[in-house]
């Protein structure tokens, strides 16, 4: 399936993982709705596959922690997106280490964390360029492909 811009979801996500410790440049909300699509079927999936096996838990939280490195550097390139600083990104990082290693949350935690991950998918971005690079979204700034 390809995307308005030419891309396939699969090197959408590819070029996620590429850039999971990249924390300059801007990035598009498409990308982490992608990203975030693919956790919840992967997450799903494995929830249906092993469904009360012993293991089921295991796998989930390794999901989890694959799905979650390179989320924490693509929202620092989306605040960037929206010419913010990079420390705009941190209640997120703070969100997903809490769920994870100080399971288990208070509903209103949980509340407050879906938001904090959820929001950069929603705020408009910068158009044109600005001090973190060129617009993502220009014919320009894309990158050649390699073979």
């Amino acid at each position: 399936m390809k995307l308005s811009d030419g891309r396939t979801v699969i090197e959408v996500l590819v070029e996620l993982v590429r850039q999971s410790f990249k924390f300059s440049g801007r990035s598009r909300r498409t990308d982490g709705w992608l990203w975030l699509g693919a956790e919840f079927l992967l997450g799903l999936s494995c929830a249906f596959v092993f469904w009360k096996a012993p293991v089921e838990q295991y796998i989930t939280d390794a999901i989890y922690v694959v799905f979650m490195v390179p989320m924490i550097g693509w929202t620092v390139r989306r605040v960037h997106d929206c010419n913010l600083s990079g420390l705009w990104a941190l209640p997120v990082f703070f969100g997903y280490f809490w769920s994870f290693f100080v399971w288990p949350m208070e509903p209103w935690m949980l509340i407050v964390f879906t938001i904090l991950t959820i929001l950069p998918l929603l705020v408009t971005p910068d158009h044109g360029p600005n001090r973190f690079g060129s617009d993502p979204r220009s014919k320009s700034f894309a990158e050649p492909r390699r073979n």
